[in-house]
């Protein structure tokens, strides 16, 4: 792939990146009340976390991995139960995946 095509992709990302991050403002608020979208934006971090947990338990190919990421993940669930803070339970969650395997 030459340099071209990757500054022709590396502005392409960007505009959409730039358009998908400006929608909210330019959507109509009742769209944004709507049951769906209220609906979706209640479940959509729940879903997230456990698309990025399958591929970790998925893509790792030790078993003191999975160990070390299913200890991470019970972090992840305590924190998120108790607080119901999606950022909150990520940062957990990376914090005490990387503690743990710093110190195993």
């Amino acid at each position: 792939m030459s340099s071209i095509e990757q500054w022709i992709g590396v502005g392409i990302m960007s505009v959409l990146t730039v358009l998908l991050r400006a929608s909210p403002l330019m959507i109509n608020r009742t769209v944004l009340r709507s049951r769906p979208v209220t609906q979706l934006n209640q479940e959509l971090p729940l879903c997230v976390m456990a698309v990025l947990v399958a591929n970790a338990l998925g893509s790792s190919g030790m078993s003191s991995q999975i160990g070390l990421e299913l200890i991470a993940l019970c972090g992840v669930a305590l924190t998120y139960l108790m607080w119901r803070n999606a950022l909150l339970s990520v940062i957990v969650g990376i914090g005490g995946l990387t503690l743990l395997r710093s110190l195993l």
